[in-house]
């Protein structure tokens, strides 16, 4: 889809977003979710995708925020920045 592509080349591109996802030591996971079948429906039924892209964030296997849509480097760091406050802040 455009917006995920648009996400890709821009927002998980940028450096400062690389650079605070390291910090957290947050691995970002794509899947794409636009096929049928399988783990793919797995996976969307899981996580309650219904539309593309969205970005789920785990703490300890829990869902603490979701993102649907484009964002933009700068919104994407905000968001990081509420949900993970402190850089050591990553406990359950």
């Amino acid at each position: 889809c455009l917006p995920c592509r648009k996400l890709t080349a821009t927002t998980f591109r940028d450096r400062e977003v690389l650079a605070r996802l390291e910090a957290l030591g947050i691995a970002p996971i794509k899947a794409d979710l636009t096929w049928r079948g399988g783990e793919v429906e797995e996976l969307r039924e899981r996580f309650s995708v219904s539309g593309v892209p969205t970005l789920v964030f785990l703490r300890g296997g829990r869902e603490v925020g979701r993102l649907v849509g484009y964002i933009s480097p700068q919104e994407f760091l905000e968001t990081l920045s509420e949900l993970f406050p402190a850089a050591g802040d990553l406990s359950p």
